[in-house]
């Protein structure tokens, strides 16, 4: 798991690890979904037949990794050694996106506004 970073008035503002440390980013998605019409379904229901598109950026917000895996509530993403040892060290940007490709519909969940990482 990552390490926690926090700032001098101890809020939490990013994870990170060392270069060449491989490391698994776990997000967990929870709560409710509310349709147009009113109707209520949990996150797991509403997660089916559905895939997360996770996006690795440097400080440029250059495209540096990328995978797409089935939805669930809770997501492993994998950065290994090898990715892991070619990262220079320094700053990077996640994203995290719910793709819905029976409806076109993408939804990003989390952007680079709360996925700071520090590679060191």
């Amino acid at each position: 798991m990552p390490l926690e970073m926090y700032n001098i008035n101890n809020e939490l503002i990013g994870f990170g690890w060392n270069q060449g440390d491989p490391i698994v980013l776990e997000f967990v998605v929870t709560g409710q979904v509310m349709y147009d019409d009113g109707t209520y379904v949990d996150a797991e229901t509403y997660l089916k037949n559905k895939n997360y598109q996770f996006e690795l950026f440097n400080f440029r917000y250059e495209k540096v990794f990328e995978t797409v895996t089935n939805s669930n509530n809770i997501i492993d993403i994998n950065i290994g050694s090898e990715l892991s040892a070619k990262l220079y060290k320094g700053m990077y940007y996640g994203k995290l996106t719910l793709l819905d490709k029976d409806n076109k519909v993408s939804q990003t969940l989390a952007d680079n506004d709360v996925c700071k990482f520090y590679v060191g």
